[in-house]
């Protein structure tokens, strides 16, 4: 058999795989829970995210009003009495 002849076998062979695959997988009604536990892994990682910017936002806060607080007392050579408060 030549080489041409095998290679338009083996993507025959190929096309008519990927073809009952495809029928297959959208014959099955496996794959509507597939689809459910994406939209479910989507939603979660749109909230992680929406959840991990708001305690950055935060945490950013808080570090900027130290900062400023740091770089006032270094200035000024001396902290508030609160710092040495247990």
């Amino acid at each position: 058999m030549s080489e041409s002849k095998s290679r338009k076998t083996g993507e025959r062979r190929i096309r008519s795989l990927l073809s009952q695959f495809m029928r297959a997988f959208l014959d099955d009604e496996g794959g509507q829970g597939v689809i459910e536990y994406i939209l479910l892994l989507s939603v979660t990682v749109v909230g992680a995210g929406l959840l991990a910017r708001g305690i950055l936002k935060a945490l950013d806060g808080g570090v900027l009003k130290l900062g400023g607080q740091l770089e006032k007392d270094l200035k000024t050579g001396r902290a508030p009495l609160s710092v040495y408060q247990n």
